[in-house]
């Protein structure tokens, strides 16, 4: 119905099931302009997070939930792809702060480099204290001005 909707991937083709995840993604992505962004094929090989996002001299490592993996897969996912990263990983789910709990609570092999936040909240204010550690601590992402 109404207007045909085109989606630009800079290069790369989503597959027709993630399209939904990718358009969220670009979402959350828009609400840092400043930052510098790798995504799709360019992000780290062996990772693979859904875009890697570079404030002043951070690298974050941007993971969208969108409510589809079970706590299992979670858990394995950041075993295998997240052992021995020291970078910062964004995780933020399209879900409810329950299910960001949950995540929180199962999120021990990322314990030390993750930050939760639901996309909501990120999306009032994405440079405030939204973000939530793994030890319950709220805190707020470095702002770059230029």
């Amino acid at each position: 119905m109404g207007r045909p909707s085109d989606v630009y991937c800079n290069g790369w083709r989503p597959k027709q099931d993630n399209l939904f995840h990718e358009i969220m993604v670009t979402e959350f992505l828009l609400l840092f302009p400043k930052a510098q962004v790798v995504r799709g094929y360019n992000v780290d090989k062996r990772i693979r997070p859904d875009a890697e996002i570079a404030i002043g001299d951070l690298r974050f490592l941007l993971e969208l939930d969108t409510g589809k993996m079970t706590h299992r897969q979670l858990r394995f996912k950041w075993l295998k792809r997240y052992a021995g990263v020291t970078d910062y990983m964004l995780f933020v789910t399209l879900g409810s702060s329950d299910r960001l709990d949950r995540v929180i609570r199962n999120a021990k092999r990322v314990h030390d480099i993750a930050l939760f936040a639901t996309f909501s909240e990120v999306m009032q204010c994405p440079y405030g204290k939204v973000w939530t550690d793994a030890k319950g601590k709220q805190v707020a992402l470095p702002y770059r001005s230029s």
